[in-house]
């Protein structure tokens, strides 16, 4: 890859720069193949792919037969009324 010194951009006005005017890396840099992080990232999520499916969906059912919350009803009376004062 040659890195070409980036022309001045054009002082006509209401137009985007062309690719010269940005000096023309961007297209040979698009085209170096996969990026190396992309890769190091599929290296670890593809394996770790069907565990966290699994857990997913062992969270899934576990949340379905959960039973519903009950609070007791001191604590539940104690937090839907307002105190008669407040603090200051």
């Amino acid at each position: 890859m040659v890195l070409k010194p980036a022309r001045a951009a054009s002082t006509t006005e209401n137009h985007p720069p062309s690719r010269g005017e940005l000096g023309g890396d961007g297209l040979e840099l698009h085209h170096g193949g996969f990026p190396v992080k992309h890769r190091i990232i599929a290296i670890i999520i593809i394996p770790a792919y069907p565990l966290l499916a699994v857990i997913g969906l062992c969270h899934y059912i576990a949340m379905r037969f959960a039973p519903e919350p009950v609070w007791p009803e001191d604590m539940a009376a104690e937090s839907s009324t307002a105190p008669d004062a407040a603090p200051a």
